[in-house]
């Protein structure tokens, strides 16, 4: 089976989003009880060769940040964004920072892939135009005859040469959409019964030439010329438009962009923009658009609506994680919060501007999050590949670089026959030194905790800059609270305190606490770089067939190190802070929101929990300090109501025993409550047998005790 290997890996998808019980009380202008502010300095030095990119120069080379001076710096807004992503995994915040896209795609690798067997096999191909209706403000589609051409008709007829290599933007920038010509169109040919336009600009049927971007040539399917054509589109029917304003968005966003606005802005005047058409077997609905006869179709599911299928609370504005009420996030109905934490330049300490060094050639681009054996998380079980077509699959989770020592200090180049797009960075070489300051305003302490925990994070590194895909950026961090000033008392503040707590909230049996959960796990995995020195880093090469190899494979992205993707002890587990919807946040609470309304209902009965755990742990240390005499007397009312009320008498007969045989008279307080409890009961008159006795021993009881 092909390996898949990458630079990056995946910090899993939690199934539970964590909002602090004191989301709703965060403000600039009220102290927190237990809130802090003060100074943090910190160190930062580079493990591995560090690029924090500026800008370009005239040779195309990224050039390191400096400040005025010209000393290399780390802005603190690079940081503030690196520790940021750190603390939303390791307090199990939102999974937000990701645009909403449906992405598209186009499988005929084999006979039984979804594309061929769900999309393309059930429908029939039509053309037409897609154009917009001003009067209605819908884009609608009408139908019209089709059939090949080959290029050769072309140059025959009009004299005009189309490459097959060519662009579909090329293409028509040679024969224009708006250039209408004839044809006469044949007879059915070939096992296919295919129709072609011959006779070009001297048939009888009026028509547009319409062209597809390179058709890949498969010469075992026939010759070179068989695959050189583009198409014909006549009779062009007005009579019955269709609305198919909902699909316009997501057929735009399948195609390219170049092309896409080349077709808006040359559309034909009339007609529109000539598009196929995947038509529903039987009916007059349509599938999808392309500009193709096998075109790229949108996945059922977006980024978003996969993210939301796992757990809605990463994606909802009424609730605020742990590092949005620290650094800050934007809402509506001025329910934004500023940043607590602020961050200054880290100055280079131990190196000059003539330090730096140049990299050898690399391509910085980004992978594409289409390739769904990484990008979607797969079930190993299984031989087939989950998809943006599987609601029930969550995304992979949070992309992290492995970090890795490069072994060259100049990086190796991934260049390869990219040239064209690659450049060098500037980089500074291992052992470099930046020293900055934190101010932090108003945090509370398990705040100022996760802030010292997320900048030690001890036992793995940070990575910071450009390059990490070939091993830079790798760099660790040494801080220390140089100035504090507390609204309360000031206890010892660790890191160790933010672990406590998210051990205390995380909802997981006992199996597996925040510590062993793969978030955290795999988040630190990804950062000790001693433990990566084995692992395959290195990108799929296209030229060498990896990508086609793993996916004819079914290959899927091993987990890091064997490390357990799952949170096998944790079921769907939604938010459910106390905060939710209250206070300031009430304005984001959507009453209509059937799910808004569950988060507030187990909010508000966490809180009632909550309220019930503290009066009883205030009851019991309230206990805990009374005699023996002051507890039966404190519990007596508990004990009566528990049992049936013919069994209440022999209870109080067991308490008087006791406050007869021991008398006390500093107890006058709890006898006294005892013969209250003992009258509310009736016990002088019930049961009638014992009235009498009993009725004796209650006087007794005021005696000895003297009270009325």
């Amino acid at each position: 089976m092909s390996e898949i290997h990458t630079p990056y890996h995946f910090v899993p998808l939690s199934k539970w989003v964590y909002m602090p019980d004191w989301a709703h009380l965060v403000s600039h202008d009220v102290p927190f009880a237990d809130g802090h502010s003060g100074v943090i300095d910190y160190t930062l030095t580079n493990i591995s060769p560090l690029c924090v990119g500026d800008s370009k120069d005239a040779d195309n080379l990224l050039k390191f940040a400096r400040n005025p001076h010209g000393k290399p710096i780390v802005p603190g807004s690079s940081l503030k964004g690196m520790l940021r992503s750190v603390l939303e995994i390791a307090s199990f915040g939102k999974f937000s920072a990701l645009d909403d896209k449906r992405y598209s795609y186009r499988d005929i690798s084999n006979a039984k892939t979804h594309y061929l067997q769900n999309v393309i096999h059930p429908n029939s191909v039509s053309a037409g135009w897609l154009k917009y209706n001003n009067q209605k403000e819908v884009w609608e589609f009408t139908k019209a005859d089709f059939c090949k051409l080959h290029h050769n008709d072309i140059k025959k007829g009009l004299g005009k040469t189309i490459e097959n290599d060519w662009d579909a933007v090329k293409k028509y920038q040679t024969c224009p959409i708006t250039m209408q010509t004839s044809a006469h169109i044949s007879a059915p040919k070939g096992k296919q019964g295919n129709r072609w336009a011959e006779h070009i600009g001297s048939g009888s049927e009026d028509g547009h030439i319409v062209f597809t971007n390179k058709r890949i040539v498969n010469l075992r399917m026939g010759t070179k010329e068989n695959f050189e054509f583009s198409y014909f589109f006549y009779n062009h029917d007005n009579s019955k438009p269709v609305n198919v304003h909902h699909m316009v968005n997501d057929f735009f966003a399948n195609h390219g962009e170049a092309q896409v606005n080349y077709m808006r802005a040359n559309q034909h005047p009339e007609k529109g923009i000539p598009v196929f058409a995947l038509q529903k077997k039987g009916s007059k609905g349509i599938h999808s658009l392309g500009f193709a006869r096998m075109p790229r179709v949108g996945y059922e599911n977006s980024t978003h609506e996969m993210v939301k299928e796992h757990s809605k609370a990463h994606l909802d504005d009424a609730v605020f994680d742990m590092a949005e009420l620290m650094f800050g996030t934007l809402r509506e109905h001025g329910l934004g919060l500023k940043s607590r934490v602020s961050f200054t330049e880290a100055v280079a300490t131990n190196i000059s501007q003539a330090d730096l060094y140049p990299s050898d050639l690399l391509v910085l681009n980004n992978p594409k999050p289409t390739f769904n054996p990484t990008y979607v998380e797969q079930d190993h079980r299984q031989n087939d590949y989950k998809d943006y077509n599987s609601s029930s699959t969550p995304l992979s989770g949070h992309k992290r670089y492995i970090a890795k020592q490069p072994a060259k200090t100049t990086l190796v180049s991934n260049a390869k026959d990219n040239m064209n797009v690659a450049q060098k960075i500037e980089l500074a070489k291992p052992g470099a030194k930046f020293s900055g300051r934190i101010v932090f305003h108003n945090l509370k302490t398990v705040e100022l905790a996760a802030l010292l925990w997320v900048l030690k994070l001890s036992n793995s590194s940070h990575q910071l800059g450009h390059g990490k895909p070939m091993g830079a950026g790798i760099v660790e961090i040494d801080a220390n609270i140089s100035l504090l000033n507390s609204n309360g008392e000031a206890p010892e503040i660790t890191a160790e305190l933010f672990e406590r707590h998210m051990n205390q909230a995380h909802p997981a049996t006992s199996e597996t606490s925040w510590h062993e959960s793969p978030q955290l796990q795999y988040l630190l995995a990804t950062g000790r770089y001693q433990d990566n020195t084995e692992v395959d880093t290195s990108y799929m090469s296209i030229d060498n067939k990896d990508y086609q190899n793993a996916r004819k494979n079914n290959a899927k992205l091993e987990p890091l190190h064997g490390l357990k993707r799952t949170e096998e002890s944790l079921s769907k587990s939604e938010m459910t802070s106390t905060a939710f919807g209250r206070g300031r946040l009430a304005g984001l609470f959507d009453n209509n929101n059937s799910w808004h309304s569950e988060q507030a209902r187990l909010a508000a009965q966490k809180s009632i929990n909550i309220q019930a755990e503290k009066e009883n742990a205030a009851k019991q240390s309230r206990r805990e300090s009374l005699s023996e005499h002051g507890r039966r007397a404190d519990e007596l009312e508990e004990r009566l109501v528990s049992v049936h009320h013919s069994d209440r008498a022999e209870i109080i007969r067991k308490d008087l025993a006791f406050f007869l045989s021991n008398i006390e008279p500093n107890e006058q307080e709890a006898a006294r409550q005892l013969y209250q409890q003992a009258r509310a009961i009736e016990f002088h008159k019930k049961p009638k047998n014992h009235a009498k006795q009993q009725k004796a021993q209650l006087a007794e009881l005021q005696e000895k005790y003297g009270f009325n």
